[in-house]
């Protein structure tokens, strides 16, 4: 798998759900917080329940949404692709994960960890305050998406979980 993403990594960050309407300078500056990391089919990246420290990009493949049910039981309630954003809830709020994630495809991501966030804050601070700001204009899309106040943040998509 192994994809090179020094030339990918902005259209990927341009093209995704959280950092799409960040400038491209703002986008260049987050570029060295973060980190590559492949997953293979089936391979879980994360348990709902497990502690988080980071977000994650799909830069390439898709992962599956799972979430425990009724007799402990899970359901896959949708699928994340190119440019969807995943873990975000837990750098924002510290709060255990709220679903599975597995790669439904050999998949490749960028990872945001709380600690490079943190780091930016020091480092970098207007960048560090634009990213909160999209996270929290994201979470809040999600939230009016999910309690039907406002169309799919991912409109190039039919099936949102």
């Amino acid at each position: 798998m192994n994809h090179d993403l020094s030339d990918e990594a902005m259209s990927y960050l341009t093209g995704s759900s959280l950092f799409g309407s960040l400038a491209d300078d703002a986008i260049t500056r987050v570029l060295p917080y973060l980190t590559s990391i492949d997953i293979e089919t089936g391979k879980t990246l994360f348990r709902e329940g497990d502690r988080g420290d980071y977000a994650a990009i799909v830069v390439y493949g898709a992962l599956d949404v799972w979430k425990r049910v009724a007799e402990g039981r899970n359901t896959r309630i949708g699928q994340l692709a190119l440019g969807d954003v995943v873990g975000e809830m837990s750098v924002v709020d510290g709060q255990p994960r709220s679903a599975t994630i597995r790669a439904a495809v050999d998949s490749t991501l960028l990872v945001l960890r709380r600690e490079n966030l943190e780091r930016m804050q020091h480092c970098d601070p207007d960048i560090a305050l634009a990213l909160w700001a999209e996270m929290a204009r994201f979470l809040s899309l999600k939230l009016r998406r999910m309690s039907g106040d406002s169309p799919d943040i991912r409109s190039d998509r039919t099936e949102a979980p």
